[in-house]
């Protein structure tokens, strides 16, 4: 992936500072992984929040 092990560790931590959203989603496909974004109405009057969830397989 091109990746070295300190960026690998970085990103196991959560911490995407230095990732463009283009390359973390390169990632996630090589690593054979589906990426959905869905954009809806907030479901509070407190506003839009972001939200990311991972998918569990069956």
């Amino acid at each position: 992936m091109g990746l070295s092990q300190p960026d690998v560790s970085r990103l196991l931590r959560g911490d995407f500072r230095e990732y463009s959203l283009e390359r973390l989603f390169r990632l996630l496909s090589a690593l054979g992984r589906d990426i959905d974004i869905v954009v809806r109405q907030p479901r509070s009057a407190d506003g839009a929040r972001l939200r990311i969830a991972t998918a569990e397989s069956a």
